[in-house]
């Protein structure tokens, strides 16, 4: 079935190196392609912080597009930034062009008009500089972020009429933007092992490593140093991620990697990895029938069938992909897995030694308890795949120096790294917030090209913990950007701008300038969601939240949850019930249980049984004892946990359900 191309209105960007055909004659082919890698991986960098997709890369630039003007423009700015150190000994200049409007998208590309009008822009702009349409400018006037400058009327080839312009103004020596994606040192046992476990996979055996150590030991970071020579050695790499809190997407990471091969994969391709499993997968992932409206719904099975189906729909999914190219499935932040996950990962692991699977899990030791599904499964997990454990520590003081020295580009006095590596016990994160803040206070500051200081040791004020340094940053932030992010605070993952904005009590204008100070300021990046925001990490997330006290909390949790109600409840039903059960101490937290008997629905229908019982016990909990549903709920949950094999639960349900009735 041929699909009809979609129009939306889109912001692109365009960008391209300049002189590079200059670069391949004077490097060579082999030096100049290893140049053009290195900064196809800084500009991917600078698209994934800001929320793009990369459509396509050019060989010497990259074709992106964005849902906000606003991102598009960010990421603009972030690949100038990075470009201005040298890439691989070479001093490299880029141009940028951006325009926003209604691009037709047809399978894996955009086209139309203003699509070519941002790559002549792009064209037509020096090396440095970016050039956007008066229709971008437009959409962030008033934005205290962004300047522009006008250029007036270009005449733009292949364009009928000319199209105004203005240049994105901005600051090349940002001191934040050096970090922004901090330098990855060290590790070299650790990659060394990764290494060894995709040439075992690319010959067909495959199987399961785990990175484990404490929050910001450098777990995500070393996954995506890993993920790019996978992608360099010809791999194909999904990823996927869970998400913490009471609920989560069903199958959250293992969803989100295939929706990401189905963002990118040929149609015809798609439908043949999918297989007989793709009703099944497109219920767990809908964004399958957009690109193949034909998936007719799955067969009702038994509720243990459906889920085995799921589960071999998608072992069998990722072993097609595999047969077609060595595959490495990133799975970030195991230890917020839920049941359902974990029984996902152990069928899919339980295959990867006989195809071309590496599965490469992440996760906090510290934070698995006897009774989180994954500490029941690393024991099994070591018998059924092929297994290694890598444990991540601080960085030594050596290769503290060297990542210091290496944002610094010179070398740094022995006494400051020796402090910093102390205070921080080689933690990358800690490291990174640390000189944040020394920069935000401008006792670190960049002189003739090169980062210095003019204090002693002790008067530069090294903080003693990672909520320390965390809170002085909050406290430099205007009163609006704290306002915002508290509100936000009280979100486990992503959260949606309209929302945590009318929270706070911030009008549009104030809340987008409050947003666009946080992601400056390196607290929150641009999620994947259209119009959403994410922490840069948890850790920035648990400081806010445990500032306010018991009592602001709770009215935090229902003031989001009632400005939820009246938008999308359907589609956040487990976002409001989650809210409405953490303000159940204020009157009318029984209007939270409808959303949380949709919730169960939801995770019934998407196969994941495991987590139904989470929101039926939301429900019981919200529901006021004298209600009349209480028994019918109480039987409910009890088949429920009998699904799941907690007997003795399923037991006590049925039993007060008993006593009700």
């Amino acid at each position: 079935m041929t699909t009809q191309p979609a129009a939306a209105t889109t912001t692109i960007l365009f960008s391209d190196l300049v002189s590079s055909t200059e670069l391949l004659q004077r490097a060579g082919d082999e030096s100049a392609q290893r140049i053009f890698q290195a900064h196809h991986k800084l500009l991917q960098h600078a698209v994934a912080a800001n929320g793009g997709h990369e459509v396509k890369w050019l060989g010497d630039g990259l074709m992106v597009a964005f849902p906000s003007a606003a991102d598009a423009v960010r990421c603009a700015v972030a690949m100038q930034q990075a470009t201005h150190r040298p890439t691989g000994g070479e001093q490299l200049e880029v141009r940028v062009g951006l325009n926003v409007g209604e691009a037709l998208r047809d399978e894996t590309d955009y086209f139309g008009t203003p699509v070519v009008v941002a790559k002549r822009l792009c064209d037509q702009a020096e090396g440095g500089q970016i050039l956007c349409s008066t229709l971008v400018s437009g959409l962030l006037s008033g934005r205290q972020a962004f300047t522009f400058r006008e250029r007036g009327e270009l005449e733009l080839k292949g364009i009928t009429d000319p199209v105004a312009a203005c240049e994105v103004l901005y600051d090349i020596d940002q001191p934040a933007a050096i970090l922004t994606h901090t330098p990855f040192v060290g590790r070299r046992e650790e990659v060394a092992k990764l290494n060894h476990a995709l040439q075992e996979a690319r010959a067909g055996r495959g199987g399961l490593v785990m990175l484990v150590g404490e929050p910001g030991i450098g777990k995500t970071r070393t996954s995506e140093e890993f993920a790019e020579t996978a992608r360099n050695a010809g791999a194909a790499v999904l990823w996927g991620r869970c998400f913490e809190g009471e609920w989560a997407p069903p199958y959250a990471p293992f969803a989100e990697a295939i929706e990401e091969y189905s963002r990118n994969a040929e149609p015809d391709a798609l439908r043949s990895d999918l297989g007989h499993g793709a009703a099944p997968i497109a219920r767990l992932v809908p964004a399958l029938r957009e690109r193949l409206p034909d998936i007719p719904e799955p067969a009702a099975l038994q509720p243990d069938e459906e889920r085995f189906r799921l589960l071999d729909a998608v072992s069998q999914f990722l072993i097609a992909a595999s047969a077609r190219t060595p595959l490495l499935l990133v799975l970030d932040d195991l230890h917020w897995a839920d049941r359902g996950t974990i029984a996902m990962l152990r069928h899919v692991a339980r295959f990867a030694p006989r195809n071309r699977i590496l599965l490469l899990g992440a996760y906090r030791d510290m934070e698995l308890d006897r009774q989180h599904p994954l500490a029941d499964a690393l024991g099994a997990l070591r018998r059924e795949t092929n297994f290694e454990r890598i444990l991540l520590k601080g960085l030594d003081t050596g290769e503290v120096g060297q990542l210091i020295a290496t944002i610094a580009e010179h070398d740094v006095p022995e006494a400051l790294v020796t402090a910093i590596s102390a205070e921080t016990d080689g933690n990358p994160f800690f490291i990174r917030e640390v000189l944040l803040h020394l920069v935000d206070e401008g006792k670190i500051y960049r002189e003739e090209g090169q980062w210095t200081s003019n204090l002693s040791i002790e008067e530069l004020g090294i903080p003693e913990g990672v909520r320390q340094v965390i809170g002085r940053r909050l406290s430099r932030l205007s009163d609006d950007a704290n306002r915002l992010l508290t509100a936000a605070s009280a979100f486990n993952g992503g959260f949606p701008f309209d929302i945590v904005s009318s929270v706070a009590k911030l009008d549009e204008t104030p809340a987008l300038d409050a947003v666009d100070e946080a992601l400056a300021a390196q607290m929150l990046r641009a999620s994947s969601r259209a119009d959403s925001y994410e922490f840069v990490h948890a850790s920035i997330r648990h400081t806010l939240y445990a500032e306010l006290n018991p009592s602001r909390q709770v009215r935090l949790h229902r003031q989001i949850a009632e400005a939820m109600e009246g938008s999308q409840a359907q589609e956040r039903a487990a976002e409001l019930a989650y809210q409405y059960h953490r303000s159940a101490a204020l009157p009318g937290a029984e209007r939270g249980v409808e959303h949380a008997l949709a919730a169960a629905d939801q995770a019934e229908a998407a196969y994941a049984r495991d987590e139904a019982p989470t929101f039926l016990r939301m429900a019981l909990e919200l529901l006021p004892e004298s209600d009349p549903r209480r028994p019918r709920l109480l039987g409910r949950l009890g088949l429920a946990l009998a699904w799941t094999l907690d007997f003795d639960e399923a037991v006590k349900a049925a039993s007060e359900a008993g006593d009700l009735i």
